[in-house]
């Protein structure tokens, strides 16, 4: 299981959002801090919900400089179906949708 942070946003488009994905790697056997490893290559949506959803990675979102966890919601038959959503810190801001577009 590897650490992926999401670093830009293709597009504001909920269907079909693609976002830059950066993975990092573990720098203390604990897990405890991480370190950027490689390039951030292209990921759509539904494939990064796959993925959290089978527990391959973890995803997470950067805000004042700490990590916040991102998750699935929702379900296959209801409203918009599944969707990524970050899970709550210490601000206000949509940590998702704040991501820059490229």
């Amino acid at each position: 299981m590897s650490l992926k942070q999401l670093k830009v946003l293709k597009n504001r488009n909920v269907d079909d959002s693609e976002f830059g994905v950066q993975v990092y790697e573990q720098t203390k056997p604990l897990g405890t801090m991480y370190k950027p490893n490689g390039n951030i290559f292209p990921m759509s949506k539904k494939d990064i919900i796959n993925d959290i959803i089978s527990g391959n990675d973890i995803y997470k979102t950067i805000s004042d400089n700490s990590f916040t966890n991102v998750r699935v919601d929702g379900k296959i038959n209801e409203g918009y179906g599944r969707y990524l959503r970050s899970v709550s810190d210490n601000t206000k801001k949509d940590n998702i949708l704040s991501l820059p577009i490229r």
